[in-house]
């Protein structure tokens, strides 16, 4: 397991699905993606110190070094991890990343942990929503599409913005494949 830290600058590594002629496809590595994670990087509380991302055969993994009070806000959870709202600790999210619409994906959580005890799935979307609320405004709330729909992510989800050409995202060999569609737009 490879974990990497997004670099200091970068440029968006899906620019090759972009271009009219381009690829049909782009694969990318731990360090590569770790680029797209910015908006969630802005979105996380001041206290989040550290921001990195691992890819397995089967899954993505982000950790994140954050204070407790940003997180452990349910009574119920905190005094099922037993802790109290001072000081700090790793959180562990892991799961895949899935389209929700052209342009948005959605990280789905399936797994918490927190300083390596594993959090009930009971708890799981609490502490996800607590971290989507500082990523969009409203956290649960429905974002609006362009066809004036509403575009609901799953309660245990954190938006991930993509190119609106991508129209399939997988995970293959340690690798997160983007892949675009390549049949012209019908007239």
């Amino acid at each position: 397991e490879v974990v990497a830290r997004p670099p200091k600058a970068t440029m968006n590594p899906l620019a090759p699905l972009m271009r009219s002629r381009g690829r049909a496809s782009v694969s990318l590595t731990a360090r590569e993606m770790a680029a797209l994670l910015a908006p969630i990087r802005r979105g996380l509380p001041a206290s989040a110190s550290t921001l990195s991302l691992a890819l397995t055969d089967t899954e993505l993994l982000l950790r994140v070094d954050i204070a407790r009070s940003d997180f452990a806000g349910d009574a119920a959870l905190r005094q099922l991890l037993g802790i109290t709202l001072v000081g700090r600790d790793t959180l562990e999210l892991r799961g895949d990343l899935e389209l929700v619409r052209p342009g948005l994906a959605q990280f789905r959580v399936a797994g918490l942990s927190v300083e390596g005890f594993e959090v009930p799935p009971r708890f799981v979307p609490a502490i996800v929503s607590a971290l989507r609320g500082r990523l969009i405004p409203g956290g649960s709330a429905p974002i609006p599409r362009a066809d004036s729909s509403m575009v609901r992510f799953a309660p245990e989800a954190l938006p991930i913005p993509v190119p609106k050409v991508v129209r399939e995202i997988r995970l293959a060999e340690r690798r997160l494949v983007f892949t675009r569609d390549t049949q012209p737009a019908p007239r």
